[in-house]
Formats: C-alpha cells, sequence, structure tokens
C-alpha cells in the first residue's frame, strides 16, 4: 500500500511538474512575443512615416521646381537636380513598400523559419539601401554645395547649410543605427529563442 501511495504522489508531483514546464515555456514565449512585436511595430511605424513623407516630397518638388524655372535668375543644374532627387523620392517609395510588405506579413503565431524569411529579406533590403544611401548623401550635399558657390552667398548662409547638411547626415546615420540594426537584432534574437524553445 505505501508503495502505491508512493508511485501516486511521484505521478501527481510529475504531472505539476510538467505542468510548471508548460507554463513557463508560454510564460517565456509570451514575453518573446510581446517584445518581437513591440519591435516590428517601431519598424512598421518608422517605415510608414517615411513612404507618407516621400509621397509628400513629390508634389513639393514639383511645385518647387515649377516655380523656379519661372524666375528670372537661373540655378545651374537645376534640371539634372530635379530628375535626379525624383529618381531616388520614387525608388525610395518602392523600398517603402517592400518594407511595409515583408513586416506586415510576419506573425509570431506562425512558425519560426515564416518569421526568419520576412525578417532576412527586410534585413537584406536595409543592408542594400545603406549602400545606396552613399551616393544619394553625396548627390544631396553636391548640389547646394555647388549652387552656393555659383552665387558667391554669404559666411552664415554657409553655416546654415553645413548645420543642415551634418544635421542631415547625422539623422540618416542614427536611424539605421537605432531603428534598423536596433530591431532587427532584437527580432533576429528573439527568433533564436524561440527555436530553442521548440526544439527542447
Amino acid at each position: 500500500m505505501e508503495l502505491e501511495e508512493l508511485k501516486n504522489v511521484w505521478t501527481s508531483l510529475d504531472e505539476r511538474l510538467n505542468k510548471q514546464e508548460v507554463l513557463k515555456d508560454f510564460v517565456i514565449k509570451e514575453m518573446i512575443y510581446s517584445k518581437s512585436n513591440k519591435s516590428v511595430s517601431k519598424l512598421l511605424n518608422w517605415d510608414l512615416f517615411g513612404t507618407i513623407v516621400l509621397l509628400l516630397m513629390i508634389p513639393v518638388m514639383i511645385f518647387i521646381y515649377q516655380f523656379q524655372i519661372q524666375l528670372p535668375l537661373k540655378m545651374p543644374l537645376v534640371n539634372l537636380f530635379f530628375y535626379t532627387m525624383l529618381a531616388i523620392c520614387i525608388c525610395g517609395l518602392i523600398g517603402g513598400v517592400f518594407h511595409l510588405n515583408y513586416l506586415m506579413r510576419m506573425d509570431f503565431t506562425k512558425s519560426v523559419a515564416h518569421n526568419s524569411l520576412y525578417i532576412n529579406k527586410y534585413k537584406k533590403l536595409v543592408q542594400k539601401e545603406k549602400i545606396l544611401s552613399v551616393p544619394v548623401i553625396l548627390v544631396c550635399c553636391f548640389f547646394p554645395i555647388y549652387q552656393y558657390a555659383t552665387l558667391h552667398v554669404s559666411a552664415w548662409l554657409w553655416a546654415f547649410l553645413i548645420c543642415v547638411l551634418v544635421s542631415g547626415i547625422i539623422f540618416t546615420y542614427f536611424s539605421y543605427k537605432r531603428i534598423y540594426d536596433n530591431n532587427i537584432g532584437s527580432i533576429l534574437k528573439s527568433l533564436e529563442e524561440l527555436k530553442e524553445l521548440e526544439e527542447e
């Protein structure tokens, strides 16, 4: 009888331990899901904001261009700069649509493989954009500097331009570093943790 009672106690204890283990895994998964969803939301909001800004820039640029060509003072290289910036905006819009598409396909109730596929596609796209951002920054710096040199503007306008360009470069760097790299890294780490939990 004592042996039978001991078996029952052991079975009961084993069931409770299994339930606690399942509950622990559930709580850990929920924490990982919450953390990952926050990172995806940050990226989604940032990309949505960027896409809207680019969308609004196109009509503004067209209006400024139409206004500028009516002025008696003709700016050198304005046509080249306008079409270059228009092409950059359109390419940025296309990239933004891909960004949003990849992020919206992510669903942490689905498999780790499913989410890994889309976050890695997203990561590769961001890496390509980092490389392409270098010539874009050079174009954005060259044209105003060339205009200022041609028009022989005053020193305080040069100071203002330098501040704007430096601020833009710093903003671009930190947006990629703090927004993209940090959140992509967080999502990849969470997916690795989920994979380890599934393998246990």
